[in-house]
């Protein structure tokens, strides 16, 4: 299955070297995401309104029959547009609601005029694929650093918490894509990380100006088999992974721990670990590298050979 992640900016890409995103261009989006085929795109900051239904637009093109959007706020983007976060599927979405997250309430000047924070959060969605139900999250997080705060500050601690709860909360195959708007998710969210998440592209910019903004992070029940980063005009670039579930669960409903030994620094020490349904000893399996390192938590993924468990196809 193959997932995506891309802050379009209300469909605006750039026309000069300056950074300036000042051509709207809904089709260039298009054409991208059919470049990489995708079965899911989570959208932040894409534009709504009467005329301009963009979740719509982009689904009809990628032949992605199914769509959930959460208008969010108006856009600072565009008069008469609405900012919001959309889900576009291959499989069908079953149910879908916003987790709106505490707005902070900041102020900047930007272009002239005073801006105030926008509210935040996930539009959560479970999907049905390969005959169960897996949990989507596409997220958008306060630009903290425009407002010259640090979203590691005390005053922001009960967002971080709340977003930490958001996704440590149901015990199901989970993927977050989000425009997290920081660097170092696992200082962010580190009980996220302890709970056996792993982020995708994690040391790799994904954004024109060299920042790490964007997430993928995927829970235990993930196999990431390959991951890309396609630069282009716009303020964000588009992120995208392929997964697939590295077991399915049979009545029981039993989900086996990740363990958390470290990798040695070059990624091939054997590292093995009994079953907790066998006496068999089983290697861990490896998300292959693509083009920038992963941390050591990044790389570590199992893939069970018990009787109890059955090996899913992407």
């Amino acid at each position: 299955m193959r997932i995506a992640t891309w802050n379009i900016g209300g469909g605006f890409v750039s026309s000069n070297s300056d950074l300036e995103f000042d051509i709207e261009n809904i089709g260039y989006f298009i054409r991208e995401l059919k470049g990489i085929n995708p079965d899911i795109v989570c959208f932040q900051e894409i534009h709504v309104s009467k005329e301009n239904d963009q979740p719509k637009i982009i689904a009809k093109e990628l032949g992605l029959g199914f769509v959930s959007t959460e208008i969010i706020a108006d856009s600072h983007l565009k008069d008469g547009e609405q900012l919001s976060l959309s889900i576009v599927s291959k499989y069908p979405i079953i149910s879908s609601k916003f987790r709106q997250l505490k707005n902070p309430n900041l102020q900047m000047i930007w272009r002239g005029k005073k801006a105030l924070s926008h509210d935040k959060g996930f539009l959560e969605v479970q999907i049905s694929y390969n005959k169960q139900n897996i949990r989507i999250l596409c997220g958008h997080m306060v630009p903290f650093h425009k407002f010259h705060r640090n979203f590691l500050e005390d005053d922001f601690k009960q967002i971080r918490i709340q977003i930490e709860e958001i996704i440590r909360e149901k015990n199901m195959p989970t993927i977050i894509l989000a425009d997290m708007n920081f660097e170092d998710t696992e200082k962010l969210i580190p009980r996220v990380f302890r709970q056996n998440y792993n982020s995708i592209l994690s040391n790799i910019p994904t954004t024109p100006k060299n920042k790490i903004l964007d997430k993928i992070l995927i829970s235990k029940e993930w196999i990431c088999t390959n991951a890309n980063i396609c630069k282009g005009k716009a303020d964000h670039y588009l992120c995208y992974a392929d997964v697939k579930l590295s077991y399915k669960l049979h009545a029981n409903n039993f989900t086996p721990p990740i363990s958390t030994d470290p990798l040695s620094s070059t990624g091939t020490s054997p590292i093995l670990t009994k079953s907790l349904m066998s006496n068999k000893v089983v290697p861990l399996r490896l998300c292959p590298t693509i083009s920038s390192p992963f941390s050591y938590s990044n790389l570590i993924y199992f893939s069970y050979r018990v009787t109890d468990l059955l090996f899913a196809s992407t």
